[in-house]
């Protein structure tokens, strides 16, 4: 998910920020991000179809702790040269993932300083980093200090800077590795996870039979004859109901306690003895005779070697789902307060908290009522709350505002798909035909949709567009599958200087 990769790569992120901007690095693309496509402001104001915004405003308060609008904007900063282009709703879903993740780091933060965790950055640390820095970036050191003396900074100050990124950073980890530690894998685990028997399995099914009584005749008459010298695998091939007998002999392969297997299978399978057929034992579906081939248990020089392997990605993944637990805790009890209306809008809707929601919708609204964003917002929160004729009421007029903007008619006709009007869906859909038949991922989902509504007539006609795109872009339909655009984010994230 993107979260992890944000978390996995914050501390370079947020360094190469610091550096860039104190190197005077432009807010490039932060407009279409926050909203609109106009250059920046002089006074650090961001006007766009958000509405404006200072970016020395306050933009979030957490537990009583003010976070500036800044901090947003320089942790989006990487990722805007890839979201330019984007239509409204996917930028919409990456900043809110991103709010989220400063939600979360200020939480975090604020949880390690009550901990009383304590970090020291040497020197070395500092200078290290921005080394680094200069190396990625092909850059001399003497350029780089004339540059920060361009920007009216000094090299301490930028040395400063670096130093409470890379502590805020390390803060994080030394609480995240506090949490995880909580986490403790006893031996019986461990030998759980080592234990494994390869059996084979004669089924005889109810279903397949008349009655409990002759699927007992069967397999008593298996047991029988492997008592009388039948190999099990020809028995199972004779006998087995499973569609394991007649392929596989009945072979279930290695398996372990935890497997998905029915519990008395594994219960009897890892208690019968090497070589020896079990007694027949009945589980909800039928009969079972097992054959144990082979054993492999948790003693001896091969379990102590890899005893140790197995405790640690036992702890790993344990310990991660834990703190995940724990952050997402002491997230929800947070007391957060968002102080953009459109941006907590979305947000609180995301995490289904409806009425408030709502309350910053509704103050979007009367602070932009000429913006389309707001209002298809606004008809999602009805929506999701349940009240689904204030949600078509509030995109009809929208769209009778705003009759050229497509996002309008595609919302509209998904709420129609989703309460099973699938005319009007598809009138809806048709209009985002006219609207934005030239854009391919737009046609892909519009085609999806209605032959999901098995509207073939009309879908036809989009599936003929869709073609036309292919061919004039060069591409396929793999190429833009509904999660591309995360896909391709992770991508990114891997390597944040790209």
């Amino acid at each position: 998910m993107i979260f992890r990769k944000l978390r996995e790569t914050s501390k370079l992120l947020i360094i190469i920020v610091v550096v860039t901007f104190a190197l005077g690095g432009t807010l490039w693309g932060i407009t279409s991000f926050i909203g609109g496509g106009q250059p920046r402001h002089p006074q650090g104001m961001e006007q766009g179809p958000l509405g404006e915004v200072d970016l020395d405003d306050t933009l979030l308060t957490i537990n009583g702790e003010e976070v500036p609008t800044m901090e947003f904007v320089q942790l989006a900063q990487q990722y805007m040269g890839y979201l330019q282009g984007l239509p409204d709703h996917q930028i919409m879903d990456f900043q809110n993932e991103l709010l989220h993740f400063l939600i979360e780091r200020v939480v975090i933060l604020q949880q390690a300083q009550a901990r009383g965790i304590e970090i020291e950055v040497s020197d070395e640390e500092v200078e290290e980093i921005i080394e680094g820095y200069l190396t990625q970036m092909g850059m001399e050191r003497g350029q780089f200090e004339q540059q920060i003396r361009s920007q009216g900074l000094t090299m301490d100050q930028v040395r400063e800077d670096v130093r409470h990124a890379i502590w805020e950073q390390n803060l994080l980890y030394e609480l995240e590795g506090t949490i995880r530690s909580e986490v403790v894998i006893d031996e019986e685990e461990i030998k759980e996870k080592f234990e494994e028997v390869r059996a084979r399995n004669i089924f005889v099914k109810f279903e397949e039979h008349d009655s409990p009584e002759e699927a007992r005749q069967v397999i008593e008459q298996a047991k029988v004859d492997i008592e009388a010298g039948m190999d099990f695998a020809e028995a199972a091939a004779v006998y087995s109901d499973s569609t394991l007998g007649p392929d596989k002999g009945g072979d279930l392969g290695y398996i372990k306690r935890g497997d998905a297997f029915n519990p008395l299978l594994i219960e009897t399978a890892f208690s019968t003895s090497e070589g020896e057929v079990s007694d027949i034992f009945e589980t909800e579906q039928g009969f079972h005779l097992i054959k144990v081939e082979d054993k492999r248990l948790a003693e001896g020089e091969v379990y102590e070697r890899e005893r140790a392997q197995i405790e640690q990605e036992l702890w790993s993944r344990r310990s991660e789902a834990h703190y995940n637990q724990w952050l997402d805790e002491v997230v929800a009890e947070a007391d957060v307060k968002i102080h953009h209306s459109i941006l907590g809008g979305y947000y609180w809707m995301s995490r289904d908290r409806h009425d408030l929601a709502l309350e910053h919708l509704r103050e979007a609204k009367e602070e932009n009522p000429d913006n389309p964003l707001i209002l298809n917002l606004l008809g999602q929160a009805f929506f999701r709350k349940g009240d689904t004729e204030e949600a078509i009421e509030t995109y009809e007029e929208a769209i009778s505002q705003f009759p050229e903007n497509w996002e309008l008619y595609f919302a509209l006709a998904d709420v129609f798909r989703q309460i099973g009007q699938y005319s009007e869906s598809a009138e809806n859909l048709m209009k985002v035909v006219d609207l934005q038949g030239e854009d391919y991922y737009t046609m892909l989902q519009t085609l999806r949709m209605l032959e999901g509504m098995e509207k073939h007539e009309k879908a036809e006609e989009v599936r003929e567009i869709v073609q036309k795109l292919e061919q004039d872009l060069g591409y396929g339909e793999q190429q833009l599958q509904p999660d591309v655009l995360e896909e391709q984010m992770e991508e990114m994230l891997e390597d944040p200087m790209d």
